[in-house]
């Protein structure tokens, strides 16, 4: 077991904004620096079992007096695939946005590779977001673009070189199934293409962190297997990944570490975890 919950709790679609606003989003989605897919290769020596995210205490309370999470203390090594599991509102999301800096910890730490997030100034923030990659729920895939410029979309805000983006693009493409789709518009896509185009974006940057959020939510299961294998193969290649998900059969099926959540605790972490606790 190696969560510290402790006892002590402190007082508890698709993307539709104005360019400006999507340009200050953007580094929610994925960024540039690193060397597209060679560096997931290269990554994954010298650094596995240190730990990249580190909750130390955290509570999270929103105002007046709900609280989301209660006093949570645990470790995600480098290149883990963590699922992260727990009953609509048990804090699955408030975790993630606390990992993108969308929120701050209303009490404790919350560091990636040793920094305090929580510390961060503004200015800082998106340089932290250009190290983790986000597949949301709802996609937020840009519906009048096509599967190339989508993917294009945080390369271009964090002003990597045409250069550079005309390698990793179809690079990336290439990895998620998606090539002979690029000059597709996103409307065009199946369910199952929407999401493998939101991976790709949320990827090509290279992150450290891939955080999907219930990325098999509204797909067939045959559909599911396949991105389910594509986050696989992308943490075989180094990066940490953690998925936030409700779906058992694919919790029991690859048999990763569990972290479960209720009402804002965690009530159980395990290596090789099952949805529910086995009998004893």
């Amino acid at each position: 077991m190696r969560v510290a919950v402790h006892a002590r709790a402190r007082g508890m679609g698709a993307l539709r904004q104005e360019p400006a606003d999507l340009r200050r989003n953007a580094a929610w989605i994925a960024h540039g620096g690193g060397d597209g897919l060679t560096a997931w290769h290269r990554r994954g020596t010298g650094s596995e079992g240190s730990p990249i995210i580190s909750f130390e205490q955290v509570i999270k309370v929103y105002p007046p007096r709900t609280l989301a999470l209660a006093d949570i203390s645990l470790e995600i090594a480098q290149g883990e695939f963590v699922f992260l599991i727990g009953a609509s509102g048990a804090g699955k999301s408030t975790m993630i946005r606390l990992l993108y800096r969308e929120e701050k910890p209303s009490a404790g730490r919350l560091l990636i590779n040793g920094k305090d997030i929580g510390r961060l100034r503004r200015r800082e923030v998106p340089f932290l977001r250009r190290r983790i990659g986000v597949v949301f729920q709802d996609f937020k895939l840009l519906e009048h673009k096509t599967v190339y410029d989508n993917v294009a979309f945080p390369l271009i805000c964090t002003e990597a070189r045409p250069r550079e983006i005309a390698r990793r693009v179809p690079q990336v493409l290439e990895a998620v199934g998606l090539s002979s789709k690029a000059r597709s518009r996103a409307t065009e896509l199946s369910g199952g293409e929407q999401q493998r185009c939101a991976i790709a974006r949320a990827v090509v940057g290279d992150p450290e962190i891939l955080i999907a959020d219930e990325p098999t939510g509204n797909l067939d299961s045959d559909t599911a297997r396949g991105i389910i294998n594509l986050l696989v193969e992308i943490n075989r290649r180094g990066t940490t990944v953690l998925v936030a998900t409700h779906s058992e059969s694919l919790v029991n099926t690859l048999r990763r570490r569990v972290i479960a959540l209720d009402h804002g605790r965690v009530v159980r972490d395990e290596e090789r975890g099952l949805y529910r606790r086995e009998a004893l």
